[in-house]
């Protein structure tokens, strides 16, 4: 009772102090389920049952009413006038009664989340003046909140004024006929749902102008009405399970178009896009063909040209210049004309285009129908033309200037290469020539232009006139002016006419060989395969069906199996033998030339991802079928014995496909299993154990090679952590890192390309994609370093950036690494512009001197001299295995002592100042000294064939008679040779016989 009162008091507070807000509909009133059980409580006490009623109730007050009565009046009549209410509920309590939005007669919009449909009551009251209504993590039916309104399980009808319906985040599996009750409706969002298939159910609703679909299991585009389809202006559908995108093109009115994250394979399944003119975004990202090179300019053959020509967005981007230059040829003169910037136009033909456009565009629909008009324009010998005088037309003489519209494209085109140019001369400096790699971009593809120009139809050579329309360009006026004004052709130019118009009927075919042509792009044209038998006159059969009427040649040779047209000789389909899976035989009657007969069957099954190349099936009709049958299969056994065997050698190994350079490559299972294992959370010095073998430690990383990197990690960097498109990846180092004013060290990837260095922090098990187990923590200019310098005994690199300031120091642990490492970046430092080099002039090498933190641990015979070389100690940085942990420790040793130390590694060329100005000191200690022994004690040295980067030190203290081991991990075997031979030579000549060691197979 308590509790209720509490909820009425502060409600009443709230609304008293800011229901203004709620009462106009400019903010919602959300209550939890249980608060709202409570209202209803309060007013069935107080008020009765005068709350039960339609329409809005008006309370008389009193004044020997009490505080508690006087506030439930309130609040029950500002619950009456709401207008935007959102109930939500904890899903993990179980709700004990009904919820009950009797209160709220003035409703119009509806939210719930996590309230279980079956517990509401009164929406039957209210569903006839709802415009919106939200259900999120609450229903798994459709019906059971538009047929049933929930707890209230009336009789179906229809919702008047609902126009937004967001279903979104819950367990929907199928749709039903309750839609047909949504005569209203304009948005609807079934996203993140589990629907596999829309069936005919959204046909039913007239006014649909949003459909959210994404994150379902949908396989083909849902079916829309007839009304529907000229009114949706919004269709998503990403992450769904889309192979084709047929039936979009009868959406004529859609504006916006998302099927990224699906299953699209080829840029020739977008053809139904060319029909959507009013398209001005489209999201492809996440599809398979997403990854080719030319994507961008691929996916443009397919789209609607005026939907192209004004603020098309493709992934998020607008088209750039070279993507238009993939636009059909009167479409890319338009588009430069639009996207031509205003400064570049002379103030010359500023005030001529301005008084001679204005009364040309009053009737013009669009630029780019009214450059088509020219196109389809027909020519009539017989009749003549009339034309009438007008000021705003340039004279008869300024034939030159017409050439210019038909070039501009050329000549814009030019001027932006010498401006690309300039800018890597400004880039480069003097020098800018020797990096001709910088230059190549990957996006650019030679331009395939099938029309002719305007030189080569009036007959002249268009090499001639280039000079002066590139002079022109600056006098003459932009196209989509010159079009709309140019005068009439002269004789020789209208007997060329009939040219132009002959080749607006061939449109479509040249867009799709030019998108044949951009889907080759730079590869070679292959050489022709020799067939391995005659090739064999069948028939392929669909499905189930009946075989096709056209008749084709199935060729085999060495690498394929081939489907020829048989009339034009032109090669329909490749299937490539190494996905050949299994062959079958059978037997069907079919009726051929008046003669009905049994014909053998052949069926071909592959392991294609496409389910149309999945199975191919072929009645054999050639004048000995059988025979022909049996030649073909003695070709395919072979191959198909040979895939076989493969796949059983593939067994325990995942088949994998860079899906950007198409390269297939097996990856082990069990390499999956293993890995490096990252820092527990709560502690920086734990490591978890390494894996310690060669094929475990190369899993996904091969840390012996750092140019060769693993196709999802290249990949995940082209598309994640590169910031510029230009960059390329050059090299990698698996290591851990501790980073200046970071406690602890922590295992990361150093990634370097041709222009920058990031720092990705390894967050998880090595496996799977590198998304799940990498975060990008920094990144600098390869410029940008200011110093270099190698660690002691060449077991470290120590780096700093400036602009902004870092220090890395890179704990590889072992020296061949750490030297190969380094010459690979500085050969990369080298390779920068000489503008953009950095200023490391040299790499010093850290040494063994009084100001090192270790000198006080040598012998006192050997820190006489000021400096000594490593053969007066043995410097190791290792892990110390310590049951199913790693702890990353300093193993130094003398001639005669042995320490394990806890070294700091945190390092920087010059501290910054304070606030005084005065440098920060150092830490008061680089070294923590865990344990010492002297090399006496020192009884056993076990080594591991299995495992060359461990070794354990079996200690024995003659003096407190207690035996100890150093189990000792590093990254390098040939160390750990060195150390044994370290210790081997003192000892041997203390004890005057052989060291003893044993090498056991693996670790215990």
């Amino acid at each position: 009772m308590a509790a209720a009162e509490t909820l009425v008091r502060g409600l009443a507070r709230l609304l008293q102090d800011a229901g203004d807000v709620v009462l106009d509909g400019r903010s919602t009133l959300r209550l939890p389920a249980p608060a709202l059980q409570h209202l209803t409580r309060v007013f069935e006490q107080h008020l009765g049952s005068r709350n039960q009623g339609r329409g809005f109730v008006a309370l008389p007050s009193h004044p020997a009413d009490s505080a508690a009565l006087l506030q439930a009046q309130f609040l029950f009549d500002v619950l009456q006038k709401t207008h935007s209410l959102k109930l939500v509920h904890d899903p993990n309590c179980v709700l004990q009664s009904a919820v009950k939005i009797f209160p709220f007669k003035s409703l119009r919009h509806l939210e719930l989340k996590s309230v279980p449909p079956h517990c509401l009551r009164g929406l039957r009251l209210v569903y006839s003046q709802l415009e919106s209504l939200t259900c999120c993590k609450c229903i798994s039916t459709l019906e059971e909140i538009i047929s049933a309104c929930g707890g209230d399980l009336s009789c179906a009808l229809p919702w008047l004024e609902l126009q937004t319906v967001n279903f979104s985040y819950n367990s929907i599996t199928a749709l039903d006929d309750s839609l047909q009750l949504l005569n209203v409706l304009r948005v609807l969002n079934l996203s993140h749902n589990k629907v596999q298939d829309c069936e005919h159910y959204l046909t039913t609703l007239t006014e649909l102008e949003y459909l959210n679909l994404a994150y379902n299991f949908l396989s083909k585009v849902p079916n829309l009405g007839i009304f529907s389809r000229s009114k949706l202006a919004t269709l998503i559908l990403r992450n769904n399970e889309l192979d084709s995108i047929n039936g979009v093109e009868q959406l004529v009115n859609l504006q916006h178009l998302d099927v990224a994250y699906n299953l699209l394979l080829e840029h020739a399944q977008l053809a139904p896009l060319s029909t959507l003119h009013c398209l001005k975004k489209l999201h492809l990202e996440g599809n398979p063909l997403c990854f080719h090179q030319n994507h961008r300019s691929a996916t443009l053959v397919h789209v609607s040209p005026r939907a192209a020509s004004s603020n098309f967005l493709l992934d998020g981007e607008p088209l750039s210049s070279s993507d238009l230059m993939h636009l059909p040829k009167f479409v890319q003169s338009v588009s430069q004309s639009i996207h031509t910037s205003t400064s570049e136009k002379t103030a010359l033909d500023r005030s001529a285009l301005d008084s001679s456009c204005a009364a040309d565009f009053s009737d013009s629909q669009s630029p780019a129908e009214n450059v088509a008009v020219r196109f389809t324009r027909k020519k009539c010998k017989g009749r003549v033309k009339v034309r009438r005088a007008s000021i705003s037309e340039p004279s008869d003489t300024e034939h030159e200037s017409q050439a210019l519209p038909l070039s501009a494209g050329l000549v814009l085109q030019h001027q932006k290469e010498m401006k690309r140019m300039d800018s890597f001369r400004d880039r480069f400096g003097v020098d800018w020539l020797r990096y001709k790699r910088h230059l190549e971009e990957r996006d650019q593809v030679p331009v395939i232009c099938h029309s002719h120009s305007a030189d080569e139809i009036a007959g002249r050579p268009a090499a001639t006139d280039l000079l002066s329309e590139s002079f022109g360009l600056e006098q003459g006026k932009p196209e989509v002016f010159q079009k709309e004004s140019s005068p009439p052709l002269d004789d020789a130019e209208k007997e060329e006419e009939p040219d132009l118009q002959l080749d607006v009927p061939v449109r479509e075919e040249q867009r799709e060989e030019e998108a044949d042509e951009l889907m080759l792009g730079e590869e070679e044209d292959e050489k022709t395969e020799v067939d391995l038998c005659q090739p064999v006159l069948v028939s392929q059969i669909e499905s189930e069906g009946d075989p096709e009427p056209d008749w084709i040649f199935l060729r085999v040779t060495a690498r394929h199996v081939i489907e020829v047209e048989l009339k034009a000789a032109r090669v329909l389909h490749k299937l490539e033998l190494k996905c050949l899976q299994k062959m079958e035989t059978s037997e069907m009657n079919w009726k051929r030339m008046d003669l009905e007969r049994v014909f053998p069957v052949l069926t071909l099954h592959f392991s294609y991802i496409r389910k149309d190349r999945q199975k191919r099936k072929y009645v054999v009709l050639d004048d000995c079928p059988e025979q022909c049958l049996q030649s073909v299969l003695e070709v395919l056994m072979p191959a198909l014995e040979e895939n076989r065997r493969n796949r059983g050698q593939e067994k325990g190994f995942t088949k994998l496909q860079c899906l950007k350079c198409k390269q297939e490559f097996f990856q082990s299972l069990a390499s999956w299993q293993q890995g490096l294992c990252s820092a527990e959370a709560g502690d920086a010095k734990t490591l978890e154990t390494l894996a310690a073998s060669d094929q475990a430690a190369n899993g996904i990383l091969n840390v012996r090679d750092f140019r060769s990197v693993d196709h999802r990690l290249k990949l995940y960097l082209d598309m994640e952590v590169f910031e510029e498109d230009s960059e390329e990846f050059q090299c990698f180092l698996k290591v851990a890192m501790v980073k200046f004013g970071r406690y602890g060290e922590f295992l990361s990837i150093l990634v370097a390309s041709d222009l920058r260095i990031y720092v990705l922090e390894v967050t998880g098990v090595i496996r799977g994609q590198p998304a799940d187990w990498l975060k990008k923590n920094d990144s600098h200019y390869l410029s940008d370093i200011s110093h270099l310098e190698v660690g002691l005994c060449h077991q470290s690199l120590r780096m700093e950036f400036e602009n902004p300031r870092a220090s890395y120091n890179l704990l590889i642990r072992n020296q061949s690494c750490c030297d190969q490492f380094l010459q690979t970046l500085t050969y990369l430092i080298q390779e920068l512009p000489a503008k953009h080099r950095s200023k490391v002039k040299e790499i010093p090498t850290v040494e063994m001197n009084p100001q090192h933190s270790l000198w006080s641990l040598l012998d006192y015979k050997t820190t006489d001299s000021m400096a000594v070389d490593d053969t007066c100690f043995f410097y190791l940085l290792a892990y110390l295995i310590q049951g199913a942990s790693a702890f990353p420790v300093t193993l130094l040793s003398t001639r005669s002592m042995l320490f394990l130390l806890e070294e700091n590694h945190q390092w920087q060329v010059q501290p910054p100042l304070d606030v005084d100005g005065e440098a920060e000191p150092p830490p008061k200690s680089n070294i923590q000294l865990k344990e010492k022994q002297p090399i006496s004690s020192v009884s056993n040295v076990i080594t591991y064939r299995l495992y060359p980067c461990d070794i354990k030190l079996m200690l024995y203290d003659e003096v407190l008679k207690v035996e100890s081991t150093w189990h000792i991990r590093t990254e390098c075997p040939e160390l750990l040779a060195e150390l044994v031979e370290w210790i081997r030579g003192p000892w041997e000549e203390m004890f005057s016989i052989e060291l003893r060691k044993a090498v056991h197979e693996g670790l215990e």
